[in-house]
């Protein structure tokens, strides 16, 4: 772990692989956690449940650098912070089904986010 994003974290059993709505108490301290996952071929992918998928974590870009993928990871976390905080079924509204989602800009210089409409 680096800076408080995981980085090869140990995910609970079956984690991108359970519907959202079926998802076990182990998995619910995950919800708008960023982490990293390593690529064998080098680089790094960003990942988060945020319920960008329906049974399994949304991948949110993938970097070339360690660098790289910290930036975009605390970038997240701190759009994401605000939905920490709700509940769950309030969150997922706010984020998916009111237009106030994080979008991401998928450019070839650079993978980022912009913060949620307020």
């Amino acid at each position: 772990m680096t800076e408080e994003i995981p980085i090869d974290p140990q995910l609970p059993e079956d984690f991108d692989s359970t519907p959202n709505g079926q998802r076990p108490q182990d998995h619910q301290a995950w919800w708008f956690r960023p982490y990293l996952v390593s690529h064998p071929s080098g680089g790094y992918f960003l990942r988060c449940l945020d319920g960008g998928a329906w049974d399994r974590s949304t991948n949110k870009g993938r970097f070339g650098t360690l660098p790289e993928a910290l930036q975009a990871a605390r970038e997240l976390t701190a759009a994401y912070q605000v939905y920490r905080c709700m509940d769950l079924r309030e969150a997922h509204r706010k984020l998916w089904h009111k237009g106030t989602k994080a979008r991401w800009s998928l450019t070839p210089t650079r993978r980022g986010i912009s913060s949620p409409a307020r």
